[in-house]
């Protein structure tokens, strides 16, 4: 399997700029065809036009923007936080999640549950034969974070603060696991922040396999800020 080039490039914003000095985003990944149909869809469903480059079947570049909000105010010096609410919602094309074959199976549209998957893989399987430990704590590492930041807006910070995760047994099968954060918590969780300004918040959850067995316990511990006056304009 050979190595094919995956352009990305976002024209007439030269000040978007949030991943290299070039207004472009350049992979080189080694696609299968199932993962380059899901790049595809992923970025027509948002309205990225894309144009088949006559010199490789394997290079998509998209050529024109139409009407796409989460463009409209990133910048050279931060995100806007409708782009960071579009890379969450489309993680799955994370160079790194593709590389370990890691997933996201489902989530609902408020963001406030994901259930994430990893197949068992020739390219990702340890010494052993099982699910490499590495990338059983990556399917669980942003998620939490994801959830509270996408809740609470741009008028917050959130950060992984710390992380612990046990290996309960061998990972043989798919993979999965559960995020999930109720209204009520998340609600608690403002409203505390907004009297407090600042506090570190620990969640947990579980791998497990295709039988239901636990394969990972693993727990999140997540810092929350209410941005002062300076920090909004940075």
């Amino acid at each position: 399997m050979s190595s094919h080039e995956l352009k990305l490039v976002l024209p007439g914003r030269t000040d978007f700029n949030p991943f290299m000095p070039s207004h472009e985003l350049k992979l080189v990944l080694p696609i299968r065809q199932p993962i380059k149909a899901k790049i595809y869809r992923i970025l027509t469903q948002n309205k990225v036009a894309l144009r088949r480059n006559t010199n490789s079947e394997n290079y998509f570049s998209p050529h024109s923007i139409i009407d796409a909000p989460f463009l409209n105010h990133c910048n050279h010096k931060r995100m806007s936080f409708s782009f960071k609410k579009f890379l969450i919602k489309n993680v799955g094309i994370y160079p790194p999640y593709l590389g370990a074959g890691i997933y996201v199976e489902r989530t609902n549209p408020e963001m406030t549950h994901f259930t994430v998957g990893m197949k068992l893989r020739w390219y990702n399987r340890n010494l052993f034969g099982t699910h490499f430990g590495g990338s059983l704590y990556a399917m669980c590492d942003p998620f939490f974070v994801f959830i509270v930041l996408n809740y609470l807006g741009e008028d917050y910070i959130v950060w992984d603060k710390g992380a612990k995760i046990r290996f309960v047994r061998p990972g043989k099968t798919h993979v999965k696991a559960e995020f999930h954060l109720t209204e009520e918590t998340l609600a608690a969780i403002k409203t505390e922040i907004d009297t407090v300004q600042k506090k570190t918040y620990h969640f947990k959850t579980t791998v497990t396999d295709l039988d239901g067995n636990i394969v990972a316990e693993v727990e999140k511990e997540v810092y929350v800020k209410k941005k002062n006056e300076n920090e909004k304009t940075q």
